[in-house]
């Protein structure tokens, strides 16, 4: 077993709600006891850690937005399987949104060098 990567998309209204009452954050990571997933949410498994270096060059930290993609946000709450949930702002998110967006999938794979040549 690993660290697994999950995001979820929550309005403004929830956040504050959760960062204001964590104990509300596992309840809605983990629907239905645990049989359920978070609306508008992706599971990345064990692959998070890869996305991160892909775009950031880095195996933790780095700068800027896409640094703030998969490692990103301000730690809420205890542990809820592998450490806090993470939360960005509406603005932190809108960052990283856009730099996203200028990335292509041919600047993605050309990133991805698993031979590290």
């Amino acid at each position: 077993m690993g660290m697994v990567g999950c995001f979820a998309a929550v309005n403004s209204d929830t956040q504050k709600k959760m960062r204001s009452d964590p104990s509300l954050i596992e309840g809605f990571l983990y629907p239905d006891d645990g049989d359920g997933e978070p609306e508008n949410s992706i599971d990345v498994d064990k692959s998070w850690h890869g996305i991160h270096f892909v775009l950031t060059g880095r195996s933790d930290g780095g700068e800027g937005p896409l640094a703030m993609a998969v490692l990103g946000g301000d730690e809420v709450g205890d542990d809820v399987g592998y450490g806090p949930a993470r939360f960005l702002a509406p603005g932190q998110v809108k960052e990283v949104a856009a730099a996203l967006e200028t990335l292509t999938i041919d600047d993605f794979k050309a990133r991805f060098n698993p031979k590290g040549r």
